[in-house]
This record gives C-alpha cells, sequence and structure tokens, in this order.
C-alpha cells in the first residue's frame, strides 16, 4: 500500500495493533493517541522503515518495548507516553539516532538508563517521569547540547548529579525531582543559562551548599530545591536572577538570612 500517514487518535478501538501493520512499509506517520488499543506492540512495528513519527500515548498498551524498533532509523518522534508498558529500555533503542522526541512518562518501566543513551544526541525533549527507573544518570547525558525540555521526575534514580548535566543547552525546564539523588548540586548547573521556564531538584537527598553559580541562570522563572539536606545560606547572588517568580527552599538545613539582594528579584512572588 501507498499509504504515508495514518491518524486513529481518540476513538474507541479496544482491541490490539494487528500483526499486518508491518505491511505499511512506506508509513510515514502514526497517530493513535488515545484510541484505546491494548496489548502488546507488535513486533512487526520494526518494518515500518519509512516512519518518522510514531505517537502511541494515552492507551493501554503492555508488555515490553519492542527490540525490533531500532530498525526505524528515520523516526524522530516517538511518544509512547501514559500506557502500562513495562520491562526496561532497549539498548537497542540508542541506535535511534535520528531520534528528537522521546516520551515514555507514565509508565512501569524500570531498570537502569544506559550509557549509550547519549546517541541520542538530536533529542530536543526526553521526557521519562513517574516510572520506576533506577541506578544511577549517566554522564553521558552531557551529549543532549540540543535538549530543550527534560523531565526525569519521580523515579528511584540515585548517585549524584552528574557535572556534565551543564553542557546541556536547555532553554524550557529541566525537571529531576522526587528521586534519590544526593551529593552537592553540581556548580556546573549554572552553565545552563539559557534555562527560561525552571529548574526542579525538589525532594531528593542533596546536601552541601547552593552553588553560588546558581546565580547565572537569570532566565529561569522557577528555581524549586525544597525536599533537600541543603545547609549554609542563601548565596547572595539570587539577586541575579532578575526573572525569578518563585524559589522554593523549604525542608532544608538552611540557615542565616535573607540575603537584601533577593529585594532586587521585583518578579519574586515565593520565597
Amino acid at each position: 500500500t501507498a499509504l504515508t500517514k495514518l491518524n486513529l487518535q481518540e476513538n474507541n478501538i479496544f482491541s490490539e495493533i494487528p500483526s499486518e501493520i508491518g505491511l505499511l512499509q512506506l508509513l510515514e506517520e502514526l497517530y493513535m493517541t488515545a484510541t484505546q488499543v491494548t496489548g502488546q506492540l507488535p513486533s512487526e512495528m520494526g518494518n515500518l522503515v519509512s516512519l518518522r513519527i510514531l505517537i502511541l500515548a494515552n492507551n493501554a498498551l503492555n508488555g515490553t518495548i519492542p527490540t525490533e524498533l531500532a530498525a526505524l532509523s528515520l523516526l524522530t518522534d516517538f511518544d509512547m507516553s501514559a500506557n502500562q508498558v513495562s520491562g526496561t529500555i532497549p539498548i537497542e533503542m540508542t541506535q535511534l539516532t535520528n531520534l528528537k522526541l522521546l516520551k515514555l512518562n507514565d509508565n512501569l518501566i524500570s531498570g537502569t538508563l544506559p550509557t549509550e543513551i547519549g546517541l541520542l544526541s538530536q533529542l530536543t525533549a526526553i521526557f521519562i517521569s513517574y516510572n520506576s527507573f533506577s541506578g544511577t544518570i549517566p554522564s553521558q547525558i552531557g551529549y543532549f547540547t540540543n535538549l530543550d525540555l527534560c523531565s526525569f521526575q519521580t523515579n528511584q534514580l540515585s548517585g549524584t548529579l552528574p557535572s556534565e548535566i551543564g553542557f546541556v543547552t536547555i532553554v524550557g525546564y529541566v525537571d529531576f525531582s522526587d528521586n534519590q539523588l544526593s551529593g552537592q548540586i553540581p556548580s556546573q548547573i549554572g552553565l545552563m543559562t539559557f534555562i527560561n521556564s525552571g529548574l526542579f531538584l525538589s525532594n531528593n537527598n542533596f546536601g552541601g551548599t547552593i552553588p553560588t553559580t546558581i546565580g547565572a541562570l537569570t532566565r529561569s522563572i522557577e528555581i524549586h530545591l525544597n525536599g533537600n539536606e541543603l545547609c549554609g545560606t542563601i548565596p547572595s547572588e539570587i539577586g541575579y536572577l532578575v526573572n525569578l517568580a518563585t524559589y522554593v527552599l523549604a525542608s532544608n538545613l538552611i540557615s542565616g538570612t535573607i540575603p537584601t539582594e533577593a529585594g532586587l528579584i521585583v518578579p519574586l512572588a515565593t520565597l
């Protein structure tokens, strides 16, 4: 068949995706958001070698991510969020080097993040929040130099936040909240000067002092550091955060006074 685009969004199909879908080898775009499809993604999806966009969000898909999807070398957008997918991220998925959007949030995925994830250097948005990922964040995250949006929140990630995070030129926001991260917040966080929405590191086990380099995030509107074990004083460099509206530090071990420089932040509504 010569079909290149198939949009079945927001229907009530209530069945599994048939293996025959693999016959649509000229298909470039497949949209199946909220179609009530169930079951496991058929391995025959790997035959859709022309596919660039695969959107399967908000369904009842279960089972694991087929390794055969690694054959979709042209894929730029992959959204399987809000399903019941389990297992781990197949290491073969890191072969999808044209991928720009990866959404696996709100599933039951577990295991560690493979170091090979750094091969996905074209990513502009990655959402893996609300899963059960464990282990450490690979330093190869620093290869995501095109990233705009980064959401790793509500998993079981541990260890330190790699200093390589400073190489990530995020424009939107970065969210590592509600994990088990520890150690100091790396000073390299101050290199992420393009963040314009927010930095979210709340509800982890970060200790030590707030890095003074956080004052370089002058475009950021929100910074959430609450629910950690941060100590010391609030750095005076907070005065450089001229666009900041919300700065949350509750439930830490911070002492001292609020620096007078905080008065320079005109939009600040919450501290």
